[in-house]
């Protein structure tokens, strides 16, 4: 909110900007720990409220929700210490061919498009980055 809150100042006087946040899958269908789930959801609830409040001055406001991303830190967790049920739930349709893990630069290209000017008509939205692996 710190963060919004210091790039209006720069985006209010010209009236044009995209704040993007990045949540989490986690924040969408609570497929997480408690606390984890609830602040990733507190971002998807920022990103609507800002969304809201900025509606037709040229300021928008997305969140990003990754699901599972292939980075060192997933590549090397143990697997003893994941609770294997809520994992479970996670990975419902990780059977499915297409709901593979994303690349960072899969999440990077969302990115990059709410940046730009073409998604222009995108405001408010949580938009979920797994390959359908959450549906």
């Amino acid at each position: 909110m710190s963060c919004i809150r210091e790039v209006l100042k720069n985006m209010m006087p010209n009236n044009q900007g995209s704040i993007i946040n990045v949540a989490s899958v986690a924040g969408v269908y609570g497929c997480g720990g408690a606390v984890y789930s609830a602040t990733k959801g507190a971002i998807i609830a920022v990103t609507k409220h800002t969304a809201m409040r900025f509606t037709g001055t040229g300021i928008r406001c997305n969140a990003v929700c990754p699901g599972t991303i292939i980075t060192p830190m997933t590549t090397t967790l143990d697997q003893k210490s994941l609770d294997m049920g809520m994992m479970g739930a996670m990975m419902k349709h990780a059977d499915i061919a297409h709901a593979s893990p994303c690349m960072p630069t899969d999440v990077a290209n969302v990115l990059l498009f709410l940046a730009s000017d073409e998604s222009r008509c995108i405001n408010g939205q949580a938009i979920v980055t797994d390959f359908g692996a959450d549906l």
